[in-house]
């Protein structure tokens, strides 16, 4: 089996991606982790309770996208990690709604149970927290599917974290 090979880049200027590393076990992502001086925003969920976070980047002009879910514990310890490359992605609200879908699936064929989720995107977080889809109706299918997982998970709360807030480490999967 081919292994997974996970880049950490936590800025945004070319010397800082060039100095990005690689890593491929979970312990050193959490020692990157706890060594970040930008996840020292991140909230960790409460003793016992697992957090799930989203993201999604889009390139429209290709139609691509990039998703990721994360899941840590009340430690901030990384638990598991999911990175997907996702075609015929025609916005970023979409490429949002199917990283929480994903993001969900994923937690649900591990078993876990997901006290929070969150995401950077207001909008999406809205529509699953109201099932005020009026507005999405291109995307009520995936909307629901992430409601009907979220009860599979035993999920709770849905949070809109501003990415100013969050800023978690992006976790690029490598093909």
């Amino acid at each position: 089996a081919t292994p997974i090979v996970i880049l950490w880049y936590g800025g945004s200027s070319l010397s800082s991606f060039q100095s990005a590393c690689v890593v491929s076990s979970t312990s050193e992502i959490n020692q990157k982790l706890s060594s970040s001086a930008e996840d020292k925003r991140w909230a960790p969920p409460s003793p016992g309770e697992l957090k799930l976070s989203t993201d999604s980047s889009v390139s429209t002009v290709l139609s691509h996208s990039g998703l990721e879910a994360i899941i840590r514990d009340s430690a901030g310890h990384v638990l598991s990690i999911l990175a997907i490359h996702h075609h015929r992605v025609a916005s970023l609200l979409q490429a949002e709604l199917l990283a929480i879908c994903e993001g969900l699936m994923f937690a649900a064929s591990l078993g876990v149970s997901v006290t929070v989720l969150e995401s950077d995107s207001r909008l999406a977080i809205q529509a699953i927290n109201s099932g005020a889809i009026h507005s999405l109706e291109r995307f009520i299918v995936i909307v629901d599917d992430i409601i009907k997982l979220l009860t599979m998970v035993k999920g709770g709360t849905c949070c809109y974290v501003p990415r100013q807030m969050n800023k978690q480490p992006n976790l690029v999967w490598v093909l």
